[in-house]
């Protein structure tokens, strides 16, 4: 049977339908904000069910157990984590959750699900950071292989990561060449606007100028051009987007779905059904750029690895979440998959268990083959993870597994700097860390019989200087824990050697944000000199208009000296050296949240 076709000026009326079905499907809120049975699922985006699940005032409360098990149905998770998740991220302790802090957590654990905030797809990060930056690497090919078409896991409901989905949208096979983008947008809004139309000779002649415009999106937009092909249903047409100009078949629209999905959607079966083969093919000549989905020790990925990727993806999530028994029975079923982490993917499953510090269930992931030696993204082991977060119990056990020689010199390393760094012997503590071929792995190991790491020893004897080469130079962990659960921060509060200003700075190097995300890896940030002669002379007038000739003290000028001063001299100006622009993508990403994170809630 031929393609249901969509006469021009008709494509609206399916869409409202859709929206009215929607709507007349939405749960009424209760007293309260609570609702029943409903997950994230139900909503337009997660501020809508957010503020369904909210108090009068638009926030939840992380003590109210009633809130926090009508929060863990919007979500789909066990009310356990969700209680602890809330309250981590609580971060001004009032024990309530706006969505402003709520957003900032979704946004990490998430992908592809809208959040109900203004801002770019993270999948698209680049395009959401300042046009002046000049630090950013050019784009790898396939650098988000791995990125979803949907949701975050076991995790928001029931939408579990489709990793092969995704190669299938993103990979570039020698099948099909993807078209790169085309810097010349100035047609795209008129293709975009063609192709809504069902105008397709005017599409094949904007594509024949600008080839690079068939996998382009206008971030504003819902679909690109294959989407509105689908959604008309003519094989033909999308025969010629994808054969002749190389579209992707898994391109995916500004809420995440495929051109498959979306032909199913609008009842186009025979534009699905094509659709579908077309991934296939593609997939399976994806063979080369799978080279790029690396295991956490470094192995190429083999023919037939796609689902073992999938699976191990798919078992990652549920352990993040600590649904055990789903993540047991997923590598029970594709035994091997435990072994391997998805190069979007920070934790592989071992480290998500070391992470939870659950002993029992370790137990049975190395019992079952799981490896210990298998490294995070961060070149970190599990062992290492559970002592970052401070679970003795998990630490001990991991620690009772035969290492191997790699592992055993780094402990005896460890155990040479933590002596010197006890003994307060910081000459021979640097020299050994400057020595060693891992200085980053090993300033941030602390062996399961010490207390404490080498950063808590410099806090508790209180040398600012030994911390910041530790923490600068040599990339100490600031949130490494002792065995008994404390920061270099709550060790310097209570040392009797440490003074405030010691304090102040772990205090300052202390995040308050975090910025790891799950699925997107940023680049470091980098600090660029400014050379815009406009912008350096308003820093200079700013210097010069808020200079004080008298009474131009701060905090660290009055004890310079060692001895307070009622009048310290002051300078009779200043003269702008330089300045640098921190060019920290991941940082921004929390900024575009700006807008809504000062949103009072009404």
């Amino acid at each position: 049977m031929a393609p249901k076709k969509k006469p021009k000026g008709q494509e609206a009326e399916p869409k409202a339908k859709a929206k009215a079905k929607a709507k007349a499907k939405a749960p009424k809120a209760k007293a309260g904000g609570a609702l029943a049975g409903c997950s994230w699922e139900t909503f337009g985006s997660l501020k809508e069910g957010f503020d369904a699940h909210a108090n009068a005032f638009g926030y939840v409360n992380v003590t109210d157990d009633k809130a926090m098990n009508s929060i863990a149905d919007f979500l789909g998770l066990d009310a356990t984590v969700v209680a602890k998740e809330m309250k981590a991220l609580d971060f001004d302790e009032n024990n309530l959750v706006s969505f402003a802090e709520f957003v900032l957590w979704a946004d990490r654990h998430t992908v592809g699900i809208p959040l109900g905030i203004d801002v770019p797809d993270k999948r698209e990060w680049r395009k959401g950071m300042p046009q002046y930056w000049t630090s950013l690497p050019a784009p790898e090919q396939n650098e988000e292989v791995l990125v979803p078409a949907t949701s975050s896991a076991g995790g928001f409901a029931k939408g579990l990561l489709h990793v092969v989905g995704s190669i299938i949208g993103m990979v570039s096979s020698s099948s099909t060449v993807a078209e790169s983008e085309d810097s010349d947008t100035s047609e795209l809004e008129d293709l975009i606007a063609a192709a809504k139309d069902f105008e397709w000779e005017k599409v094949w002649e904007i594509l024949g100028r600008h080839p690079g415009y068939v996998n382009m999106r206008p971030p504003l937009r819902r679909y690109a051009a294959i989407h509105q092909a689908a959604y008309h249903g003519d094989v033909g047409v999308l025969r010629k987007f994808v054969e002749e100009f190389k579209g992707s078949p898994g391109l995916l629209t500004k809420d995440g779905e495929t051109p498959e999905q979306v032909a199913l959607e609008n009842d186009n079966p025979e534009a699905a059904d094509f659709l579908e083969q077309a991934c296939s093919k593609e997939a399976s000549s994806a063979e080369p750029a799978l080279k790029k989905l690396k295991r956490g020790g470094g192995m190429d990925a083999d023919e037939g690895q796609v689902a073992q990727l999938a699976a191990a993806n798919e078992a990652i999530e549920h352990a993040k979440w600590q649904q055990w028994d789903e993540m047991l029975e997923i590598i029970k079923a594709n035994p091997g998959c435990q072994n391997l982490r998805p190069e979007c993917r920070r934790f592989g499953v071992i480290h998500q268990v070391a992470y939870a510090g659950e002993v029992t269930v370790l137990r049975k992931l190395t019992e079952g083959g799981a490896d210990p030696a298998l490294i995070t993204r961060d070149k970190e082991t599990a062992l290492q993870i559970a002592q970052a977060e401070g679970n003795d119990e998990a630490t001990e056990y991991l620690s009772s597994l035969k290492a191997d020689g790699a592992d055993d010199a780094l402990t005896q390393a460890a155990h040479k700097v933590l002596d010197a760094a006890k003994d307060g012997d910081w000459d021979l503590t640097l020299e050994l860390l400057s020595k060693s071929s891992n200085p980053e792995q090993l300033v941030n190991t602390r062996p399961a019989v010490r207390q404490y790491g080498i950063l808590h020893q410099a806090a508790f004897h209180g040398d600012i200087e030994v911390l910041r080469r530790l923490l600068e130079d040599f990339k100490a962990n600031v949130k490494l824990l002792t065995k008994d659960g404390q920061t270099a921060l709550q060790i310097a509060q209570s040392s009797k050697s440490s003074h405030s200003n010691v304090i102040a700075y772990l205090e300052a190097c202390t995040p308050s944000i975090q910025l790891q995300d799950d699925f997107v890896k940023y680049p470091n940030q980098e600090f660029v000199k400014v050379t815009d002669k406009v912008l350096l002379g308003r820093f200079q007038e700013l210097l010069t208009k808020t200079h004080k000739s008298t009474s131009n003290w701060t905090r660290d000028r009055d004890m310079a000296s060692g001895q307070f001063e009622s009048q310290t001299p002051v300078p009779s100006g200043y003269e702008l050296v330089g300045a640098l622009r921190n060019e920290n993508p991941a940082l921004w990403r929390v900024y575009q949240d700006r807008p809504t994170l000062n949103e009072c809630p009404e």
